[in-house]
């Protein structure tokens, strides 16, 4: 399984061979098919000049994977962009990898809007990835070995060790040692979310450890679903702050009477 490793990294130019290329192509880690990347500007990261680019196909924001000889993009994210491309990284086994990908899109319960959607994940740190490779492979290593039938002149010897599966560092630990080091973002109310600490099952605001149920703001995610039906998502205009407006009392008027929490 390939991963970011500084090996492939090694001997990778101080900026990206493909800099002044008005258009390259490859795949895109966002969308994951093959597509052209328009360059629209260029950028210093983590001491290299690199391109900055829009893939044609899903819009997104793309950089030129650094592993060497790789045509691939990876995702472009303010503040942070990876080096590799997402299979590079071990989070995909190919670019067919159908499972892999609907992985990175799971489902759950989400702590802005109450409903059970798909969150769509937004990034996954370098150096997440890389601790996880390690993980994986301490959990295959500890694995038990599978004994292999012999004739009574032979000794039994056991099987060799399993290799990482192909579709990636999710499948070899899981989700849920993902907990925390994982940005999502749900598909329904475009709030940014993060997996649960505590359950794992469901999806916590970005900035919180523990989702709604599980901080106990409410009982069971029914009793969400049901304050939603009365509940409203938006900029406060005392605050100035993207927050949850609860029904407080029903208005005569076109304008309901709203409590921020």
């Amino acid at each position: 399984m390939a991963s970011a490793t500084t090996e492939s990294l090694a001997h990778v130019p101080s900026k990206d061979s493909d800099l002044d290329r008005s258009v390259t192509e490859g795949h895109c880690s966002w969308c994951f098919h093959k597509s052209t990347h328009d360059l629209i500007g260029k950028r210093l990261h983590g001491g290299v000049t690199r391109a900055i680019r829009c893939c044609n196909r899903c819009g997104r924001r793309t950089l030129k994977c650094r592993a060497n000889g790789c045509s691939a993009h990876t995702r472009g994210i303010p503040g942070g962009s990876n080096d590799e491309c997402y299979l590079h990284r071990g989070l995909i086994g190919s670019w067919e990898d159908r499972g892999g990908m609907q992985r990175l899109t799971p489902e759950g319960w989400c702590s802005w809007c109450a409903r059970k959607t798909k969150h769509e994940t937004i990034s996954i740190s370098d150096s997440t990835t890389q601790v996880l490779s390690q993980k994986a492979m301490s959990a295959v290593s500890a694995s038990p070995r599978t004994p292999v039938p012999s004739s009574p002149r032979t000794p039994v010897s056991t099987s060799p060790k399993a290799p990482v599966p192909a579709s990636g560092v999710l499948d070899a630990i899981g989700l849920g040692s993902l907990a925390g080091h994982w940005k999502l973002q749900c598909t329904a109310c475009h709030g940014a979310t993060v997996l649960c600490s505590k359950c794992k099952v469901a999806y916590a605001k970005d900035g919180a450890s523990k989702c709604a149920c599980c901080q106990g703001n409410f009982t069971d995610w029914q009793e969400a679903c049901e304050l939603a039906k009365v509940s409203m998502r938006g900029i406060c205009s005392h605050c100035g702050e993207p927050s949850v407006h609860s029904l407080l009392k029903p208005a005569r008027t076109t304008t309901n009477l709203l409590r921020m929490r």
